[in-house]
């Protein structure tokens, strides 16, 4: 039962500007918050509101808008290079310190000096950490039975029926608990990030849908969680301090370590915030966050807002967000192809090689018709065709242009805090240009067809091959392309493999094989060829040729046990 005097208080976290997401402007806040918070330890924002003030309701609503620019972070190291840390700071007390949350118990120390040995090098303890957490912690939903504290994800480990490991489970929030805690053992400083991650901008209001089913669950003690709707899913990273580097993003999880993606935006920082003002202290009185009660007046994980989650049964956080005018979320993609410095040429032209076969699979996937329908049902590929157009770009203006292009634009959003329209963008690129790019911007921007693109020729070609009935005669066009377009037709195994999976998950299995068969040609040394080809060819129910491919497969992988188990198991078939 709701008592409204006492369970109709909700905290609700501001996004925060740090070196990766500046600047955040605070558009509007409807209604006006009953109060404002600063969490005196790691500096995060939070709103607060007690709803008994105002009339009953069937439902309260805060409707929060910001604009904010988001970064890539990229990171290299010099792994010989000495950090000291200045231990008497209060930043490196904070981030080191033991809390339930990061319990540093005998048994962490113990596990942490396994991990890292003699090293003394922070970066490398941190790298060895990192592998051993994605090593030992496997993906499971278990948040609302299990909790979120290091004790927690230790005292329920798993035993693998087949390998005898011992491992751990649990979903991104374990994983960035074992890996701060770990490097908190290690003398690391390190702490958890948490925000919406993901992509959606043509998502509007009345499509947004439930993510997860689980969010509706319950705990054994009645506790509920926000339930998320749209684009963006809740994530929970880490990163941790380097002298001179400062901190380092690593998510454990989706095994990136020293990368950060622009799609991930930080709500907070640190874990076992002190959450304010009037909130409960001694007893949580049922507040919390996602399945999780306070404890001592701070919250486990602070995303999604603090209310009061042992009474109120249903609570929904809603993401809508939307991009800026071209160039904006094209240059956010191909600008990935531009880090490191040393590999930006390679980089730049695989793009092109793998936007091709993007388009191809779409022509196959509407049954060999491409028009520009195609980009607008395919938001994904319509975001690959601006980033497309970067390239296109930085061809006309060269190297040198591009570079100054878009460090003014970016100059611009940031200092101004707004949109550039695309026009403005089109007068800056003149600018360094020294002429006029009408052509490009009113031709090749706002059309959506292959000819404009400047790839037709390539994506036809391409379809046509994958159709003939003769293999040898397919191969052999393919091989001659190759040598005289290798900008476009000079793929490397992994981009062909890639086609030849989608070919087959289509049941296109005739087409899957040609594919394959020219991998076999380019790249006869790679036991992956013959495993995908084999595959098809068991799909097919052709398994006497199926066996012959697995065994050559096993031949050039004799430790390869999928191709074992499959040959076993049509063999035990055919019996």
């Amino acid at each position: 039962m709701i008592n409204p005097e006492k369970h109709l208080k909700v905290w609700i976290p501001v996004f925060g500007e740090w070196d990766e997401q500046n600047p955040v402007n605070l558009i509007s806040v409807n209604p006006e918050p009953d109060g404002t918070f600063v969490d005196p330890e790691y500096g995060n924002s939070m709103l607060y509101w007690d709803f008994s003030k105002v009339a009953p309701m069937d439902s309260y609503v805060v409707v929060i808008n910001y604009r904010l620019e988001s970064f890539n972070v990229y990171t290299e190291f010099d792994s010989l290079q000495e950090f000291r840390y200045d231990v008497t700071n209060n930043d490196y007390q904070l981030n080191t310190r033991s809390t339930y949350l990061f319990d540093i118990t005998p048994e962490v120390k113990k596990m942490t000096k396994e991990i890292v040995g003699q090293e003394s090098n922070p970066y490398l303890k941190a790298k060895r950490i990192f592998d051993f957490v994605t090593k030992k912690m496997r993906y499971k939903f278990v948040r609302h039975t299990l909790g979120a504290t290091m004790t927690t994800i230790l005292d329920s480990p798993q035993k693998d029926t087949e390998t005898g490991e011992i491992y751990y489970e649990g979903v991104c929030d374990h994983f960035s608990i074992f890996f701060v805690c770990l490097c908190r053992a290690a003398g690391i400083p390190a702490r958890s990030v948490i925000g919406p991650v993901g992509w959606g901008p043509w998502i509007t209001e009345d499509q947004l849908k439930l993510r997860s089913k689980l969010h509706t669950e319950l705990t054994q003690e009645g506790f509920s969680a926000t339930r998320l709707y749209g684009a963006l899913a809740g994530h929970i990273w880490a990163e941790f301090y380097l002298p001179e580097y400062g901190w380092v993003p690593v998510d454990p999880t989706w095994r990136q370590f020293g990368f950060r993606s622009n799609m991930k935006l930080n709500f907070t920082k640190g874990r076992n915030l002190i959450i304010g003002p009037n909130a409960p202290q001694k007893k949580h009185n049922g507040y919390g966050d996602q399945w999780i009660p306070l404890h001592e007046g701070r919250v486990n994980a602070f995303g999604w807002g603090v209310w009061n989650i042992a009474n109120i049964r249903v609570a929904k956080g809603k993401f809508l967000h939307f991009s800026d005018p071209f160039p904006a979320d094209g240059y956010s993609e191909f600008a990935n192809n531009l880090y490191p410095e040393y590999k930006a040429e390679v980089n730049v032209t695989n793009f092109k090689k793998d936007f091709i076969l993007s388009l191809l699979t779409s022509k196959v996937k509407n049954g060999g018709i491409f028009t520009e329908e195609n980009f607008v049902k395919d938001h994904w590929l319509n975001y690959t065709r601006e980033a497309y157009l970067c390239q296109m770009l930085r061809q006309i203006t060269g190297k040198e242009n591009f570079d100054k292009i878009f460090q003014n634009y970016l100059d611009i959003r940031i200092s101004e805090g707004r949109s550039i329209s695309t026009t403005e963008f089109q007068e800056i690129a003149e600018s360094y240009s020294g002429s006029s790019l009408n052509h490009f911007f009113e031709k090749i921007v706002n059309s959506k067809s292959l000819d404009q693109l400047g790839l037709e020729m390539q994506v036809d070609t391409l379809y046509t091959l994958i159709k003939q009935k003769d293999i040898t005669s397919a191969v052999n066009s393919y091989n001659l392309l190759r040598d005289k377009y290798p900008e476009d037709f000079n793929f490397n195994k992994e981009q062909i493999n890639r086609l030849a999976l989608y070919l087959r998950n289509v049941n296109m299995f005739d087409e899957s094989i040609i594919v394959y068969s020219w991998m076999m040609q380019l790249f006869p040394d790679w036991f992956e060829v013959y495993n995908g080809i084999a595959d098809v060819y068991r799909y097919k129910g052709e398994n006497k040729t199926a066996i012959k491919y697995y065994a050559k497969s096993l031949e050039l992988n004799s430790d390869f046990d999928y191709a074992k188990e499959i040959v076993t198991a049509i063999e035990e078939l055919s019996k």
